[in-house]
């Protein structure tokens, strides 16, 4: 019996060992999965954040194209043609004039003499040219000289370059704007104002400055600020005249026009937008616009 005994205890050991090694096994094999789960996963945000940068890219390359083709010169415009001077305005300019080293030597030793009471026009000693000697005013045909210029002396203060201040690493211009964007979309034109008026803090000069102009003059038009929101939408087509954004922006300067109660002007606002960019979206809702101010006349 004792030896039974034994027996299955030694069986009931080996078997817990063996379950125990299994067990470790599966462990090591479920954290090894984790692991390539996670990497599976940061690889898949980074390729989702490297999509996101390209598609931003190709919406600024729209941007940039849409505004092309909106601006785009008319065909047959005249040709300028600039002639070339005539021979008589040759003859009148003057002819270059050389002032070689003999000329500065020369003129040296009469400053020298000069300096030391002597006659200008006797040349100095040649021990003297080592002696210092005051400034001296330039030749009269200085100005006659187009290769010389003003040397600084040694030592001179120099006026500091003015210093770009960068925005720091990290920065996403085109994502605070698509936030902002976002924001308006959803609603909330305050948080949206505020938006695109941070972003036209940081960057005043992307490409998307006018964007942000506009979306800043819908949001006071939705709040009422009718003369606020003129003034952006005006901005617009001063400041960005090659932008993508005018003819939204003279559609809504003629309804902010009228919404102040000047028709008048929004009626010339709109007949503007229409001889202009007639095949735009704004441009349809500008004449369609005229036709029922005139249809109630």
């Amino acid at each position: 019996m004792v030896g039974i005994r034994l027996t299955a205890l030694v069986c009931a050991g080996a078997l817990l060992g063996a379950c125990g090694a299994g067990q470790e096994r599966t462990e090591k094999q479920l954290d090894a999965m984790q692991r390539q789960m996670q990497s599976l996963n940061d690889a898949a945000e980074a390729n989702q954040r490297r999509i996101t940068k390209l598609q931003d890219r190709v919406d600024l390359l729209e941007d940039k194209l849409e505004a092309r083709q909106l601006h785009a010169l008319p065909p047959g415009l005249p040709v300028v043609r600039v002639k070339p001077p005539s021979a008589a305005a040759a003859r009148d300019e003057q002819p270059p004039i050389e002032i070689t080293q003999d000329d500065l030597d020369r003129y040296d030793r009469r400053s020298i003499a000069v300096d030391d009471g002597g006659d200008a026009t006797t040349d100095a000693e040649p021990a003297r040219r080592g002696r210092p000697r005051a400034p001296v005013p330039p030749p009269e045909n200085a100005h006659l000289a187009d290769n010389l210029g003003v040397v600084p002396m040694p030592g001179a203060a120099r006026k500091a370059e003015p210093v770009v201040a960068e925005p720091p690493p990290g920065d996403d211009p085109i994502g605070a704007y698509k936030r902002a964007y976002a924001l308006y979309k959803s609603g909330d034109v305050g948080a949206a104002l505020a938006g695109f008026s941070g972003f036209l803090d940081r960057w005043p000069k992307h490409d998307y400055a006018d964007n942000a102009l506009y979306w800043m003059g819908e949001c006071r038009f939705q709040r009422a600020e009718f003369a606020a929101a003129l003034q952006l939408f005006r901005r617009v087509v001063d400041e960005h005249p090659a932008g993508n954004k005018v003819p939204d922006a003279l559609l809504m300067v003629g309804l902010t026009q009228e919404k102040l109660g000047r028709p008048a002007e929004g009626r010339e606002t709109l007949a503007r937008l229409v001889a202009l960019f007639p095949e735009t979206e704004a441009g349809r809702r500008a004449a369609s616009r005229l036709g029922q101010a005139e249809s109630k006349l």
